[in-house]
């Protein structure tokens, strides 16, 4: 989709920060092994970044779409006891994924041990204030009370 004459797409100068994945995986150099945490059907589109050999992982049952390329490789996994050696990855991605753990000691404690040292971690939660955390927060509570469905588990666990 090529974008219309009066876009400008903002440049990135040395000493900005990268803050958005789809940047920071672009960068990333061919061959490193990262760690997609959370990923649900993927955080980013797999296909952008062919020169990555990523692996993805979930606590729910929710893979990638298949085709996958090759490189790309999904298992069923909690943050909090990955079933992953000791420094394995160049980058660890965990996008929108802390407000939902349980265990956030524990969760931080995996992703420091798996990734190698030196390697990118990059975190992003969603704003504590914003609309779709605390829509999150009433439509756990109202299926867990309102629909007496006691067994429900709240979605965002953390702010």
């Amino acid at each position: 989709m090529s974008e219309a004459s009066w876009v400008e797409r903002p440049s990135v100068g040395a000493k900005h920060v990268r803050v958005f994945l789809r940047e920071i995986t672009a960068e990333l150099p061919a061959g490193s092994r990262v760690l997609d945490a959370g990923c649900g059907p993927g955080s980013w589109n797999y296909a952008e970044t062919p020169d990555l050999r990523i692996d993805g992982f979930d606590v729910l049952p929710i893979r990638p779409p298949k085709p996958w390329q090759d490189g790309v490789q999904w298992f069923r996994g909690d943050l909090a006891r990955l079933p992953i050696r000791d420094h394995v990855y160049d980058a660890l991605l965990v996008h929108y994924v802390f407000e939902h753990v349980t265990e956030p000691a524990a969760s931080a404690d995996e992703c420091r041990r798996v990734l190698k040292p030196g390697g990118l971690l990059y975190v992003s939660v969603p704003r504590a204030a914003a609309f779709d955390d605390r829509f999150y927060r009433f439509a756990g509570y109202f299926a867990k009370y309102a629909l007496l469905k006691f067994g429900k588990r709240i979605e965002h666990q953390q702010r």
